[in-house]
């Protein structure tokens, strides 16, 4: 996933179900400095959201601690 965030970061937000996010990559993506860009910003959002993934599986694995505790 990561060779498709350097390659085609609107491709990358696409899949990830952000369309709104797709169409500013594609945009950007029409010069190359904006491509550079996007790239970074594709590749920092799925840092991102694997980052609040992690943190939602610990707060519920914290809440289900608390729970059987009491």
């Amino acid at each position: 996933m990561i060779l498709i965030d350097l390659l085609l970061p609107c491709l990358s937000f696409f899949l990830r179900g952000k369309l709104v996010a797709s169409f500013i990559a594609l945009i950007l993506q029409i010069s190359i400095v904006g491509w550079i860009f996007a790239t970074i910003w594709s590749i920092l959002a799925r840092r991102n959201a694997r980052n609040e993934r992690n943190l939602r599986v610990m707060e519920q694995r914290m809440a289900g601690q608390k729970n059987s505790e009491s």
